[in-house]
Formats: C-alpha cells, structure tokens, sequence
C-alpha cells in the first residue's frame, strides 16, 4: 500500500509516480557506490566533441610479469557512457579522487601543450570489455612519443604521436622440436591511435597528427641511449583489430649518423649528403601569429554594444554580452561553455543548462544565468574556437548575486 507519506516523498523527490520515485532512489544508490568505489577518479579524456572531465573508477587487471608485457588496466564509466577505442585519457597517478591531474588550468583546451604535462599520466583505451555492470575499457599507459618524417602534401613534415611501447613475444613462444626449444627473439612492437578513425578531420583541432601517414618502411629512433641511439624499421601494419588502433611491429635497423637526427629523435632528417629535408615543425602546431581575444560588452544609451575593460562575473537574472575578436577576418566562431566546479557529470549538466546563450551575431553571443540561487559561485569556463582549430581563447565566469 502506498500512503501519503510516501506519496509525498514522491513528490519531494520530483518523481510523476511512485515507481520512478524508486527508480530515482536506484539511480542515487548507484551514484553513491560508484563515487565511493575505491579507484573512483576523475578523468580526463578527449572523445570527437573535445577534452572533458569524467568520472570513472581505475582498477587493476594484470599484475607486472617478467613474462608479459607492460600491464593494462581497466576504466569503467557509469552506465551508459561509451567512449571510442583509442582515445586519449589523462588519469591522476595520486590517491586523490578530484585531483586536476597537475595541469596548470581546471579545462586546458590542449593539455599536450601544458606546462605540467606528463606522458606518465597519459592513458590509452585499447580495448571494451562487457563483462561489467559498468562500461569497462582496457587502457594502456603512454611510454613514448613517436617521431617521424614523411611527405604530406609534398612537403617533407615532421610528425609525432604519443603511443605505447609493446613486446610480440615472451619466455613462452618459440619451436619445440626433439625436446629442444627454439626461443624467437623478443619482437618490439608500437601501438598508437587511429587519429583520423577517431577524430575525423577535428584530430587537427585537438593538435593530433594524422597517423595514417606513419606508413610501412619508416624509420623511427626508440630509443634512450644517447651515444649510440637504437633505431628500428616498420616491418608489419596491422590496423583494424581493433579499429581505432594501429599496430605496428619493428625490426632493428643501424642508425645512420649521416642521415639521423639524434637531437630530435628523428630518422632520415637529412638527405643523403647530410642536408636537411625540412624544417623542425610540427604540421598541426597552430602558428603563434593567430590571436583570438574575448571581450565583455555593454548596452550604451544608443543601444549599441561597447567593450568594457575587462572580463567580470556573470549575476543572477541578468544578461552578459561577449565578442570575439580574430587577428584576421573571415574567421567563423565556435562557442562553448563547461562548468568548471568538482562536481559529478550530471551536476554540471544541470547547472550549464540554467544558463541561456543566444547568438546574437557571428562574433556576439548573450549569456543570462537563471535565478536559482545555487547558481552563486557556480564557476564556468566560455571557450571560443575557429572551425580548424588554429584560433582559440577562453576566459573564466563566476555567477554572483
């Protein structure tokens, strides 16, 4: 029997009958679990909409073995949150939950060009597993940044991409013939994202090379040893399994001192007479000349928009007005918002969507929180992006009364 008690609950807790009210209690029991599991973390990860924050729990899956290779771990979301293999994941090596992950801001727009970047903390998921109540992904840690030179659009181009160091083999492989065991050669191996797969024309937006070009026959220096770097060729391609994933296996080539570039860590940077082939850019390095800047306006009595001197907090009820300005013209805007707090995915959700953001015109757009109080002291970070990525500016809101 349901009573008024009950029934009141129901309404308290905003549910239209008494079996979503259950539903509701569900809902916050698994949210509890899930923040309170050990390894809950909030992580970082960039999915073809951009860079965002998540809550996830890390856990173990395979312990260090002298027989294996480097360990993976496993990353499981809340129900229902899917994500694409081979994406890139920042993950906290700390204890603490909400930590930030050392960058030097809550939301960098290219935590790669951070200060405080750290390839240690740099994850990859390489694999799903549905044997979980909970989304869980295989990820591998990031070990090396690989580097290399090839043709793109006719120009000889410096291009990298941050992968992991892998081993074909262990104790166990190799022929057993008249009770003798013939044991293989550990084979190196690289595993690194399908950028395009994943990302699509955006990889050059989130400062991704295309790594369809690092192709058969390449050669690329892993190594640490300066005196005499350790060179290896591409032997084998293998690309669809998983997709999102490409593998590649490396047999050891000499380094050339005529051909290869140590202080880079790149191979095949000169010609053979010793002259270089290109310059040391990176092709999806946005040019520093390009500027963006974001402006606060206001209504002056002749109802025109005016900049004021500097960026101020957004109030309650009321209207907020912003331009964005580019070093040059034709420059078409892409507006964002995120709330910036240590809150849960669904908290920021709700919170972004007490704001109302009209556009205005092409460069302006209005922003007007609601009135609900819990808005106070809400922080929200407003980014501005060209479509191609190479612009981009942000500037940081906190809602007062």
């Amino acid at each position: 029997m349901i009573t008024s008690k009950m029934f009141e609950n129901t309404l308290l807790k905003q549910g239209m009958n008494y079996s979503q009210e259950r539903q509701i209690d569900a809902a916050m029991i698994r949210n509890e679990l899930f923040c309170g599991a050990p390894g809950y973390k909030r992580v970082y990860i960039l999915d073809p909409d951009g860079w965002k924050w998540c809550d996830a729990l890390f856990t173990r899956h395979s312990d260090y073995s002298l027989t294996t290779n480097e360990t993976d771990r496993y990353l499981e979301f809340r129900p229902g949150e899917r994500h694409k293999i081979g994406s890139y994941v920042f993950i906290s090596d700390t204890d603490d939950p909400y930590d930030n992950i050392g960058f030097s801001e809550d939301n960098p727009i290219n935590p790669f060009s951070d200060p405080n970047f750290n390839i240690n903390k740099l994850w990859i998921i390489v694999g799903y597993n549905d044997g979980s109540t909970y989304p869980k992904y295989n990820v591998l840690r990031c070990n090396w940044d690989y580097k290399w030179i090839c043709k793109v659009n006719g120009k000889s181009t410096i291009l990298h991409s941050y992968g992991v160091i892998r081993t074909l083999n262990d104790y166990d492989s190799g022929i057993r013939t008249n009770n003798y065991t013939t044991i293989l050669d550990q084979v190196s191996a690289g595993w690194i994202p399908d950028t395009h797969y994943i990302y699509g024309d955006r990889a050059k937006a989130f400062n991704l090379c295309d790594t369809r070009y690092l192709n058969y026959g390449i050669r690329l220096m892993v190594t640490t040893n300066a005196i005499y770097p350790k060179v290896y060729q591409i032997s084998k391609i293998i690309e669809t399994v998983p997709p999102g994933i490409i593998k590649y296996v490396f047999k050891q080539d000499e380094y050339n001192e005529t051909r290869d570039n140590p202080s880079l860590m790149v191979c095949d940077y000169y010609d053979i007479s010793g002259t270089e082939q290109t310059e040391p850019i990176n092709s999806s390095t946005p040019s520093e000349e390009k500027t963006t800047t974001i402006y606060q306006c206001d209504v002056n009595s002749h109802g025109e928009m005016e900049r004021t001197d500097s960026i101020t907090a957004l109030h309650l009820g009321k209207i907020s007005y912003f331009e964005v300005s580019f070093s040059e013209p034709g420059i078409h805007p892409k507006w964002k918002i995120d709330c910036i707090d240590s809150l849960s995915d669904n908290e920021k959700a709700y919170y972004i969507k007490l704001l109302t953001i009209n556009t205005l015109d092409e460069m302006t757009i209005s922003i007007k929180p609601g009135k609900a109080n819990s808005l106070i002291g809400k922080k929200f970070k407003l980014t501005v992006t060209s479509e191609n990525g190479d612009y981009a500016s942000s500037v940081k809101l906190e809602v007062e009364k």
